[in-house]
Parts: C-alpha cells; sequence; structure tokens
C-alpha cells in the first residue's frame, strides 16, 4: 500500500540516466546483474530512506520539509512490489504474472490470431505462412488429410513421423507445411453450398492432423525439450492426472513425437478432471486458476466465431433430440451440430447451452457451464453415445434453469 501511494520514505532516483550515473537503474540496466538483488542492494536499506515509511504529513511539514527528498513522488517504490509477487505467486517473473493475471483474463493474448509466420520466419511469403493455431482447432488451414490408418510406406506424412531416424519438426515441414498440400485458402469461411459442392474431394474437410503444428509453436513458445514436459507442467501436474501420457503405443504417439489429436492415452478417472475444470470456469478443486474465464470461452466459442461446418461428419447430420418420441432413435442425439469451434462442439436444443466433444476413442466429454459436467469413457458407452445422451436428455428435461441467447443462466427456479 506505501508503494502504490508513494509513501515508502524512500529517496527518488532519476531514472532518465546513463549508465554510471545512477546506481540503481545502472544495476537494472546492466544484463548481468539480477533484479532482486538490484533492489536490495540500491533501494531497500534503510540509510535511503528520507522519511519514515507510512509516515503521514502534515500541511506545515510539506510546506517546510526537512531535507529536498522528503515526500517525493517516487515509482521506483513500484519495484519493491515485483519480489513480493513473484514470491507469493511462485511465478517465474512479472511477464508470467501479468498473462496470468491480466491479459489472458481480459482477453488480451493474441496469440491463438498469430500466423505461423511470426514463430517461423522462413514461412513469410507462403501461404502455409498464414496459418493460425485458432485456423488448427477449428480445422481451417486449407491443408489435406493424411490418412494416419496406414501402413509404412503408404502415407508420407505418418510414415516420416513415424520413423524413429526422423525429426519429427522436419516431418511437418516436409510433408504438411507446404503450400502444394492447400485444398482451399487458410482460414477460409464456406457457405453452406460450397459444402454441398466441394470443388474437390479435400475441400474442408474435418482434418486434426494439423494439430500437430501446434506442438512445434508450443515448444518454440515455451522453450520446453517435448510435449510430455509441456502436458506435465501446464495439465497433468496441476490437476493430478499422473496416469495420462503422450507416450502411447496404441496410438504410437510419444512425447517427442506426439500425435496431437489423437495420441494420448489416459483413464476415464482422469479425463473426468477435465471437464470438472470446465465447469468451474478454468478452477482447479482447490479454486486456484488453471485456465482463465475468457480462455474457456474461447474453447467454447462456437462456429459462428470461426469455426466452419462439418460436412463429412456424421455429427453434422443429426436432428433436433428434444422430443419425447424420439428418446431412443440412435442418430437422434442433441444435433444438429452446428460446427467446431475450438475444439468443441455445440449441440443445439437443449435449455443450458452445452459444450462437448464427441470423440471416436476418446470417450465424450460435456459441461453444461456452471452446472454439470459429465465424462463417458468410449469404451463404457454402448454404440454410439445414443443411451448416454438419451440419460443427459432427461435430466435436461427435468430442469427448471432459464437461460439467455448468450448461454449464462438467469435462474433456477427451484433454488
Amino acid at each position: 500500500r506505501m508503494c502504490l501511494s508513494h509513501r515508502t520514505g524512500l529517496k527518488i532516483y532519476t531514472r532518465e540516466t546513463v549508465p554510471g550515473e545512477e546506481p540503481y537503474y545502472t544495476c537494472l540496466r546492466d544484463g548481468s546483474k539480477d533484479y532482486e538483488s538490484c533492489v536490495k542492494e540500491y533501494l531497500l536499506k534503510d540509510d535511503y530512506l528520507t522519511m519514515e515509511p507510512g509516515e503521514i504529513m502534515s500541511m506545515k511539514m510539506l510546506a517546510n520539509p526537512p531535507n529536498g527528498d522528503y515526500f517525493q513522488y517516487n515509482s521506483a517504490g513500484f519495484d519493491v512490489l515485483v519480489p513480493i509477487i513473484l514470491k507469493k505467486t511462485g511465478l517465474k517473473d512479472m511477464g508470467e504474472v501479468l498473462k496470468t493475471y491480466v491479459t489472458d483474463p481480459l482477453g488480451m493474448s493474441k496469440t491463438t490470431y498469430e500466423p505461423l509466420s511470426n514463430t517461423f520466419p522462413e514461412y513469410k511469403d507462403m501461404k502455409v505462412g498464414k496459418i493460425t493455431p485458432r485456423m488448427c482447432l477449428s480445422h481451417r488451414t486449407g491443408l489435406k488429410l493424411p490418412d494416419r490408418r496406414t501402413g509404412p510406406g503408404e502415407d508420407p506424412y505418418y510414415t516420416c513421423v513415424r520413423d524413429e531416424s526422423k525429426d519429427y519438426e522436419g516431418c511437418l515441414k516436409e510433408y504438411l507445411l507446404k503450400d502444394e498440400y492447400l485444398t482451399m485458402e487458410p482460414g477460409e469461411i464456406l457457405s453452406m453450398e460450397m459444402v454441398a459442392n466441394p470443388p474437390n474431394p479435400g475441400y474442408m474437410t474435418y482434418n486434426s492432423t494439423p494439430f500437430d503444428i501446434l506442438a512445434l509453436i508450443i515448444l518454440k513458445k515455451t522453450g520446453l525439450k517435448d510435449m510430455g514436459e509441456v502436458l506435465k507442467k501446464y495439465v497433468t501436474d496441476p490437476l493430478g492426472m499422473s496416469k495420462t501420457t503422450y507416450d502411447c503405443p496404441n496410438s504410437l504417439s510419444t512425447s517427442e513425437k506426439p500425435m496431437m489429436a489423437f495420441g494420448m492415452c489416459s483413464t476415464s478417472y482422469e479425463m473426468a478432471k477435465i471437464p470438472q475444470m470446465f465447469v468451474r470456469n478454468g478452477k482447479k478443486a482447490d479454486g486456484s486458476v488453471l485456465l482463465s474465464e475468457n480462455n474457456v470461452r474461447e474453447i467454447f466459442q462456437d462456429n459462428h466465431n470461426g469455426g466452419n461446418p462439418l460436412p463429412n461428419s456424421g455429427l453434422g447430420k443429426f436432428t433436433s433430440c428434444n422430443k419425447v418420441e424420439n428418446d431412443y432413435l440412435p442418430t437422434d442425439y442433441t444435433g444438429p451440430f452446428v460446427g467446431y469451434g475450438l475444439g468443441t462442439m455445440m449441440p443445439t436444443g437443449v435449455k443450458g447451452e452445452w459444450k462437448m466433444h464427441t470423440a471416436s476413442v476418446g470417450g465424450l466429454w460435456l459441461v453444461a457451464p456452471n452446472r454439470f459436467a459429465v465424462y463417458f469413457g468410449r469404451h463404457n458407452a454402448k454404440g454410439k453415445y445414443g443411451r448416454e445422451f438419451d440419460i443427459l436428455n432427461k435430466f435436461e428435461r427435468a430442469s427448471t434453469f432459464k437461460v439467455r441467447h448468450d448461454g449464462y443462466i438467469v435462474v433456477n427456479e427451484t433454488t
């Protein structure tokens, strides 16, 4: 409080100086010096005080200060906050603090909009250089679909990735990130007419292989050695998911060469912790923040905010389900699925604005924000989740929640 209200009593330093003129700022601007040490050596000493910390002055004292530095507007005292903040939060620097508590919660981070060429300048003059993480997550890269269900030699990209002698980044750059592999412009938004009459077979295909591009970007941004370290630091350790890993033989996936969209091994018990975190708007069970509320909203975007319809997915043809007579119709879940957002599907026809993902092998998770979350393991479900959706729909019809058009709950009439 004293730092913020200029009442530390510390003498003022002149920051508009050149190296050597002023000891505190000379130390700070020396790349070989430690920040905390500079603060302790040239700021936090009693002999640098011009008045008692927190001293309240009379107008007479202000008019006749006992020394020239007595009560100065002194923003150097703000620097004292840095060691305190880092000690309290456990974060490594003020960049992480700013991101965790300010820019991410307020939606001030534009990383998902950054073109690939920002991170890898060699793509500056290529169309694939325009691909963004957001495009990868919403199936809008425009890249052709490699076939992962092939043996060695049949698909060049997956043959390369699964070859232990080949480099992961090299495989991506050689067999994925080339303009000749584009079937449409990166980020192109399609009309339903274009979906119905595509100009070529690969046009707007549900394509999770470009998720692998995210691995290159993430490793470059974090400086970590592989995706196993990334997963451990940002997801599994914070959520207590010790059995969840990219080292997954069933998917021919490893931490060094992860199959980003389908290469993780886990358990139903641990996977349930993901929707539990989502239903708490990004918080862990202990109330601490894993994802900012803004990031959760971003993940839960629908296709109207940047995704595309799914012309070649069975999920695209499901009809509205909230009709009693269709309770057990296996193809009548919660559709129609309006599209694919940032990795999340939004079924219509339910009161609670469900957010969900139905995976072919990874199970089904569903979140009704602020209400409940559920995870069904794929091998626990019978058929194509028909029974599970029917159970959830019965809960939904019995609910007395009212929901505004933007999905936020207004009132629960029962409570």
